[in-house]
């Protein structure tokens, strides 16, 4: 796999990302005016603390996980903010396989590829339920074709099916990982090359 370029990318104000049907939801968000952005070392406290506030601790990622993450891959390291807070995090990597390994979630080197891995997205439970978590995914599945990637693979609880599903992934199976000693499925999709989410 060709080495990654680093892209500047630009602020993106969801409304502009994704045409919604839900005007409701439009309007409660362009209110909010939650910017997307990708990820800078001042915010790895707050995306520490978000990443303790949604995952029990077994699964919620270290900070020397999220600073190898961040350093390593910046690209595929997005937030979502509203008044210059962080209130929702996204952070994935480049893999070479189609499903998810445990060994992904180390912060240590696994081989990269045209596949984009969500390892884990997070939103502060005040502002869940109100599309951000989407947002967030949207924006990453569009950087990620921008960056060359074909696949998108995660791993996610049963109760998660839906909402993945309504993102265009489609349930795999069983997965392999055995991340916080949870039982976890994998979900996958390809990616559109004209890269609109």
């Amino acid at each position: 796999f060709p080495s990654i370029k680093k892209h500047s990318f630009s602020p993106a104000i969801y409304y502009d990302i994704i045409e919604l049907s839900n005007h409701r939801l439009k309007k409660e968000l362009i209110m909010n005016n939650i910017v997307i952005r990708q990820a800078v070392y001042s915010d790895i406290d707050r995306i520490y603390e978000l990443e303790r506030m949604t995952f029990p601790p077994a699964e919620a990622a270290s900070m020397e996980k999220f600073d190898y993450r961040l350093r390593k891959y910046p690209d595929f390291f997005l937030v979502a903010e509203t008044d210059g807070i962080v209130q929702s995090y996204l952070t994935c990597i480049p893999v070479n396989v189609g499903y998810i390994d445990d060994g992904m979630y180390e912060a240590e080197p696994f081989p990269e590829g045209d596949t984009l891995a969500i390892l884990a997205v997070g939103t502060n439970p005040e502002f869940q339920r109100r599309g951000i978590a989407g947002a967030l995914i949207r924006e990453g599945l569009n950087r990620a074709v921008k960056l060359g990637m074909h696949h998108a693979v995660l791993a996610c609880k049963e109760e998660k099916f839906h909402f993945y599903s309504n993102l265009g992934f489609h349930e795999v199976g069983r997965s392999k990982s055995e991340h916080g000693n949870a039982i976890w499925y994998d979900m996958a999709m390809e990616l559109k090359k004209e890269g609109k989410y």
